[in-house]
């Protein structure tokens, strides 16, 4: 079944989903967005049946209004959507579904549980897709809808969710980080960056390993005092790495003891 479809924003991720959606065939009967020019950007790659930089030329008669704005905004921007049948969606892993609840009488949740880092189109077949509803019939038509867009499609509480949200943080946001200064660690030295990159790769195969601790190596699960010593010497000017250091060390030394 195909869905007529607005989308509210004009981020990364509506370039991404809405790209998507078009392939899926569905229509995108209209983009609202408080830029024009990337109203223009937006439309030229998806096609839209209307543009808009007002919420009262947004059409009230499409299947799915998916909000894709900062997660502070949801609630605003959704209570300027026009009274609908239609199904009001927002896309973020941290937001609970009650705050569709004040307007709307049939709304939703699609969380797309991948790392949108550009607006260049992307495959979501196999990216895990989360949904929630607040009635049968939403329950239906969104199943219908996330089930176009991949093969893994998951029904799950706010709540639950949430914790997705804080888990995806630390396996991908805190993961980047840590990389991010290693490699500016490296560079201060000057020492090629790319040096890390096997260990890196390897790393990467591991954590998709049923159990990853069972990988885990270094100082901290050797309780090697002095090289630990060591490290903290060499990071004496920078107190919030030494902190980084030791709150991680103490971290993995707490879970080897729990295991």
């Amino acid at each position: 079944m195909n869905f007529e479809i607005a989308i509210i924003g004009t981020g990364k991720l509506a370039h991404v989903l809405g790209q998507s959606l078009n392939d899926c065939g569905h229509s995108i009967s209209c983009i609202y967005g408080r830029s024009s020019e990337k109203l223009k950007e937006l439309s030229l790659k998806l096609n839209p049946a209307n543009t808009t930089t007002s919420y009262a030329a947004i059409p009230d008669d499409a299947d799915f209004y998916i909000v894709l704005v900062s997660d502070d905004a949801i609630s605003d921007v959704a209570d300027h959507l026009p009274d609908s049948k239609g199904i009001v969606l927002h896309c973020s892993g941290n937001t609970p579904l009650s705050v569709l609840s004040a307007k709307h009488k049939n709304h939703g949740v699609l969380y797309l549980l991948d790392s949108f880092t550009s607006s260049n189109s992307q495959s979501l077949s196999d990216t895990p897709v989360l949904i929630e509803y607040n009635n049968n019939n939403t329950r239906e038509l969104l199943n219908q809808l996330a089930k176009t867009l991949s093969n893994k499609v998951l029904e799950i509480s706010s709540e639950k969710r949430s914790m997705v949200h804080l888990a995806a943080v630390f396996a991908n946001n805190f993961t980047i980080h840590l990389q991010t200064t290693a490699k500016q660690i490296l560079k201060e030295h000057q020492i090629p960056e790319d040096i890390l990159n096997k260990l890196i790769h390897t790393t990467y195969l591991n954590s998709l390993k049923t159990n990853p601790s069972d990988f885990q190596t270094g100082p901290a699960v050797r309780n090697d005092i002095g090289t630990i010593k060591d490290h903290l010497l060499l990071l004496k000017n920078d107190p919030t790495l030494t902190k980084l250091y030791q709150d991680l060390s103490r971290s993995i030394n707490h879970h080897l003891t729990l295991d």
